[in-house]
């Protein structure tokens, strides 16, 4: 599909530039090591900066009894590469040390939002947890939840895969960790083309 911003839909980058992911989205065993469901990603990066995925609102920047700092934007119109679908989203981000942004302000792609850490429970060392939600409205909603938490509360599973989502902008690379609690799956993004390039083309599913 080229051409794909003049639409109106957004590519969504990854949320940090060297990503090394050290657990994978509903990875079976870190459901066995931790007794229960990971319905996001984790990415560490050396630089630790968490960069926005697209233009959109923060709907939450706080400090979450359970996540620890928590950076939650609403991104509209967000092309999803993996279906051709495109999806308002939702897009938590947990574990944060620090937090640059507040709540009701408009980022950009690539704009500062914090710094990763190790903050909020069940958490092994520094990583950003990043979990996408196909229900905007609903940003609160979150799956595995027991009862609720400062900001969040137990709701039906509407995530999507990151991988489905995020693509590569200019610069950007993705690699594992190793390969028990991730996967080849995990690390398949598509590249955006430079800038200047009259279009964008998706790998297709499963490429």
């Amino acid at each position: 599909m080229e051409g794909i911003e003049r639409t109106g839909m957004q590519l969504l980058r990854l949320p940090v530039d060297h990503a090394v992911v050290t657990a994978g989205y509903r990875n079976t065993a870190y459901r066995d090591r931790f007794r229960f469901h990971h319905y996001g990603c984790d990415y560490y990066d050396p630089a630790e900066e968490v960069r926005a995925p697209g233009r959109g609102r923060v709907l939450l920047s706080g400090w979450d009894s359970v996540y620890g700092g928590t950076v939650v934007l609403r991104l509209d119109m967000s092309y999803i590469h993996y279906t051709g679908e495109m999806l308002d989203l939702a897009v938590r981000f947990y574990h944060l040390d620090h937090l640059w942004v507040e709540r009701g302000e408009f980022v950009d792609p690539g704009d500062p939002l914090g710094r990763l850490g190790s903050s909020g429970q069940i958490t092994t060392g520094p990583h950003l947890h990043v979990e996408i939600s196909r229900d905007a409205d609903h940003w609160n909603w979150v799956p595995g939840l027991a009862g609720s938490s400062t900001y969040f509360e137990a709701g039906p599973d509407r995530t999507l895969n990151p991988a489905w989502v995020f693509t590569l902008a200019p610069g950007q690379t993705i690699a594992r960790q190793d390969t028990v609690f991730s996967s080849v799956e995990d690390i398949r993004l598509p590249r955006q083309r430079e800038a200047g390039s009259d279009g964008w083309h998706p790998l297709p599913p499963g490429v």
